[in-house]
């Protein structure tokens, strides 16, 4: 067994990968195990070359608890009954830099890991297994939000190589967002039915360029949530179990029916400061609320609200004699209305 530590990629002139290649076919009985102390470099593509070609893994350490770590890692003698794992990671054909990590089924620690980068001598990237049944964690690192793809039951058995070709390719969704026929801004979220959580997340804004807002996710089944916040209570659609394919994309378009009411609070004929609350009248729930204040800068006070029909609710705050005032107003698509709350 051979340990390289090097604290930098080499300079000089010589293929250290290709060298350690060339023994190994001709016979010699050699491990070589590799470990990057403290190295700062984005591409360690050339030190990992060399770990797959000796047989051995690569260890990264970054100070010196890691590396006895690693040290102690290297001289454990290679499994006599292992088999190898071979992972290989694309985008469209093409070899794509990811990170994969091997798990002993039931456990968290990853046993081993890998990064193929883009070359071919560490795409695919080639690991010496102890037998046993192993998951497999996949991350493509260099795609916005670094999706993953989870392998499960890789078996690993005698002097057997397990092959996976891990693909990235991209499906696309268009989502458009409209108010009344107009390019709205909304927050789009693509969303695992499985976890709940956001695969992808972006605002359409009101401009051509990003109204339809496009996303590049792994095929597969989401959620849709669009959220218009130009409108009170950021109101949501949901379009659940959605299909994603690389063949066709989704598309979806929603518009969003509002209009704009305005209310204002007078006593005498003059502006007085006052609380407004707005209701949704079926549900009773809360949409919105706001001071008017006393100035006609802000009274009368405007809402953008879904088409619909509301519950006004009037409070004055200085003028602690007056009572509230409730009324209802309908607010209809693209309409606008002025009411003002009189004492």
């Amino acid at each position: 067994t051979c340990i390289l530590v090097s604290d930098g990629l080499e300079t000089c002139e010589g293929d250290a990968c290709e060298l350690v290649r060339q023994a190994k076919a001709q016979g010699m009985a050699i491990t070589v195990h590799v470990i990057g102390f403290g190295l700062a470099e984005k591409d360690l593509s050339a030190l990992e070359c060399i770990a797959q070609a000796g047989g051995g893994q690569y260890f990264p350490a970054n100070n010196a608890d890691e590396l006895g770590a690693a040290l102690e890692k290297t001289v454990e003698q290679p499994p006599a009954d292992g088999g190898y794992l071979s992972v290989k990671i694309t985008l469209d054909g093409q070899p794509l830099d990811g990170l994969f990590k091997v798990f002993k089924q039931g456990e968290t620690k990853e046993t081993a890991m890998g990064r193929t980068y883009e070359g071919p001598k560490t795409n695919p990237r080639v690991l010496l297994l102890p037998a046993g049944t192993y998951d497999m964690e996949v991350s493509a690192i260099r795609i916005d939000g670094n999706p993953k793809q989870v392998f499960r039951d890789l078996v690993i058995a005698g002097k057997d190589t397990i092959v996976r070709v891990v693909d990235f390719s991209q499906g696309v969704a268009e989502i458009k967002v409209t108010r009344n026929g107009e390019l709205s801004d909304a927050v789009v979220s693509l969303i695992d039915p499985a976890t709940g959580k956001a695969v992808a997340q972006g605002r359409t804004y009101r401009s051509g360029s990003s109204n339809p807002r496009r996303f590049e996710v792994l095929p597969g089944t989401y959620d849709v949530q669009i959220k218009a916040i130009e409108i009170a209570s950021d109101p949501v659609y949901f379009a659940g179990g959605q299909q994603i394919s690389k063949d066709k994309p989704l598309k979806i378009e929603q518009d969003f029916a509002s209009g704009e009411i305005r209310i204002g609070a007078r006593r005498g004929g003059t502006l007085i400061d006052a609380a407004v609350t707005v209701y949704d009248k079926s549900s009773g729930k809360r949409i919105d609320g706001a001071r008017t204040y006393s100035s006609n800068t802000s009274n009368p006070k405007p809402f953008v609200l879904l088409a619909g029909t509301y519950k006004i609710e009037v409070k004055p705050v200085k003028d602690k004699d007056l009572k509230a005032q409730t009324f209802e107003m309908e607010v209809k698509a693209k309409g606008e209305a002025t009411k003002f709350a009189e004492w």
